[in-house]
């Protein structure tokens, strides 16, 4: 069974159109299948048995596994944390927004300028370093705005992690730490790892380690849910700002780094 833990905007959207339009797997393909699953193993009840997927992918955490008796390759794509940030910001501040991005909203229509606005975001700790933290599979997600939303709401859907995640607690660098060093322990076990910069190369390698066929009438390689034309009041194109953006994701910034570097 493949396991698709889907980073928020790094390119996992992309990723999912190309699987499902693919002559196999998608007519094993899964996506958010299990949120009764989800709910049992978040809250550490009885789990209960499901019949194994060909893949299953969402914007989950690591732990998946913990469902099934049955071998598992976690797969993932990762982003440029800064470039990933800009691109989540970009998405939830183009739309009106749900309640859980209410402190983002505010941030954003309360700064005066982009610095104010980048600088409100790293003291609040806006959606930092979640690449860290979703790997990890150690963050309590009752500090997570959105599962507290949809956990004792009407929707539960199973996305821990939505495109803009808004946390209660602020998290020491004690705790980022923690983090970092847990999601470099388990992404050294993921059976394979692609790059958003590289997609179409990474899918192409991913296809040939899963005995996957590409047949390019189903057109593969569309890029999906892209936040690239979305015009702010804010652009994120200056040097100051990518360098603030690293300070808030600064975790994240050196996991990237550290995958990288262990996977030329």
């Amino acid at each position: 069974m493949i396991i698709f833990i889907h980073i928020p905007r790094s390119a996992g959207t992309s990723l999912c159109y190309t699987i499902k339009e693919m002559p196999t797997p998608r007519s094993e393909f899964y996506r958010y299948k299990f949120k009764k699953a989800v709910h049992l193993l978040l809250r550490d009840e009885k789990k209960v048995k499901y019949s194994i997927p060909k893949v299953i992918t969402g914007h989950m955490p690591y732990g998946y596994h913990k469902l099934f008796n049955a071998d598992v390759d976690y797969i993932t794509f990762l982003r440029n944390p800064v470039d990933r940030w800009i691109s989540a910001c970009k998405l939830i501040l183009s739309k009106n927004g749900r309640n859980y991005y209410t402190k983002l909203w505010k941030i954003y229509e309360g700064s005066v300028n982009e610095s104010d606005f980048l600088l409100k975001c790293i003291d609040a700790q806006i959606n930092s370093n979640i690449m860290c933290r979703q790997l990890s599979g150690i963050e309590d997600f009752h500090n997570i705005v959105s599962y507290i939303n949809n956990h004792h709401g009407k929707r539960f859907t199973g996305a821990i992690y939505t495109p803009f995640v808004i946390h209660k607690e602020k998290y020491s660098e004690k705790e980022f730490e923690k983090f970092y060093l847990a999601a470099l322990e388990k992404i050294s076990n993921f059976s394979f790892i692609g790059f958003q910069d590289s997609f179409k190369k990474d899918v192409l390698r991913m296809c040939s380690k899963f005995n996957w066929h590409i047949n390019p009438e189903y057109g593969s390689f569309k890029r999906i849910n892209s936040a690239n034309n979305v015009k702010l009041k804010y652009e994120f194109k200056s040097v100051e700002s990518r360098e603030l953006i690293e300070q808030l994701n600064s975790y994240d910034v050196k996991f990237y780094r550290d995958v990288r570097r262990n996977n030329k």
